[in-house]
């Protein structure tokens, strides 16, 4: 739409063109000029109200109660005309400070989504699944630093435009990418549901911002650890990639493409480790194998850290989530995109069903990895299938 710039740019242009005009005519033309130059204006900011009604955004009458107007904060370098942004921290629309956490996980069918369930069950948060699936398909390649970085930004600020409220109903379960309460109890009709001012109002009360995400890289975090307006914590998980790439083409999600996926988790693996230190108490990695084998003692590690409380005990709905999806002992057949498994079990799983030429594959090109991870290099099938030799190489 018509930025306030581009209407002051028109209105001094035809400003001057009256005064450059009233040295050569005669005061009736003046006036006349002036005339002309009200439409021109009015005409302007027709267009500038149609256009945010157009875009799913509220005219300058029909700003909430207690919007600050758009402009340019200054927050230490960083420029923004966010005016959820006030002294230089991004603030909910009840002035609350915001808190984001990212579950990145560094390839698909790594446990994310069981693990980004658990982060999510706390009150007063919103929950996005994936939403840089988004920039993959709208920009049909993909997902770079700079589209996805980008798009995070637009996550956490809430700006949500008619390009993905178009993608939300263009998928077959839209509630699964936005998770909140305004989309789990009162939506039954997408097309007052799925909205910009809805959601974008939904969005913006939550005091936590929660993102679970797949094609992003832990050095990619690195700006959003920087910004002074975002408290940012940041949760790795990794698998084994015998077990996670395989599951991807078992499932034909991809190609099974070990020479793409694996230095690609190495450099997460390498990185992980490296902005813990670098910001103390707002990055962890872990492992699904960690976490299936001590669910407990992982998911506690992680509350610590998104706390601030190094004595902290997991909260009651991890627990309760912990003990219905982690603890399962059921012999019905678990659903490949469930979150319901046998921990226990079901982190090694692979070993029984992966085939030699996937395994060969894998362990040529994701050695250094699988090394980091500290799991042992099997070589062949026979090994691989004997459960008495560990998973583990210490």
């Amino acid at each position: 739409f018509l930025r306030r710039q581009q209407l002051l740019v028109a209105v001094a242009a035809a400003l001057i063109l009256v005064c450059f005009f009233a040295q050569n005519t005669q005061e009736q033309d003046v006036q006349n000029l002036k005339r002309m130059l009200e439409d021109i204006n009015k005409k302007l900011e027709k267009m500038n109200v149609d256009a945010r009604s157009n875009a799913g955004l509220p005219s300058s009458e029909e700003k909430d109660e207690g919007e600050e107007e758009e402009g340019e904060i200054d927050v230490g370098g960083v420029v923004s005309g966010d005016e959820d942004v006030v002294n230089g921290r991004l603030l909910t629309s009840k002035g609350v400070p915001v808190k984001v956490v990212i579950m990145l996980g560094s390839t698909a069918r790594s446990g994310t989504s069981l693990f980004g369930e658990l982060l999510s069950q706390q009150k007063d948060s919103l929950y996005l699944f994936e939403p840089e699936l988004f920039v993959r398909q709208h920009s049909g390649q993909k997902v770079t630093q700079e589209l996805g970085m980008k798009h995070m930004r637009d996550m956490i600020h809430c700006r949500f435009d008619k390009d993905f409220i178009t993608f939300l109903h263009r998928r077959s379960s839209p509630f699964n990418i936005f998770r909140h309460a305004v989309t789990k109890t009162n939506c039954r009709n997408w097309d007052t549901c799925l909205t910009i001012p809805r959601l974008t109002g939904a969005c913006r009360a939550e005091p936590t911002r929660i993102m679970k995400v797949i094609r992003l890289r832990v050095a990619w975090m690195k700006e959003l650890l920087d910004d002074p307006r975002y408290d940012v914590k940041v949760v790795h998980l990794v698998r084994d990639p015998r077990g996670s790439l395989y599951s991807m083409a078992k499932l034909h999600l991809h190609k099974l493409m070990p020479e793409y996926h694996c230095p690609l988790i190495y450099d997460d693996l390498v990185n992980g480790p490296k902005f813990m230190a670098e910001y103390p108490g707002r990055v962890i990695s872990v492992t699904y194998e960690q976490f299936c084998l001590d669910p407990v003692g992982t998911a506690t590690r992680v509350w610590r850290m998104l706390s601030g409380d190094e004595g902290a005990s997991i909260p009651a709905m991890w627990s309760e989530y912990i003990e219905k999806h982690v603890h399962r002992t059921s012999t019905r057949r678990i659903a490949a995109y469930g979150t319901f498994r046998n921990s226990a079990e079901q982190y090694q799983s692979w070993r029984d069903n992966i085939t030699e030429i996937a395994l060969t594959s894998i362990e040529e090109h994701c050695q250094p990895a699988l090394e980091l991870l500290g799991y042992n290099v099997f070589g062949d099938l026979k090994t691989t299938r004997n459960l008495s030799v560990s998973l583990f190489a210490n």
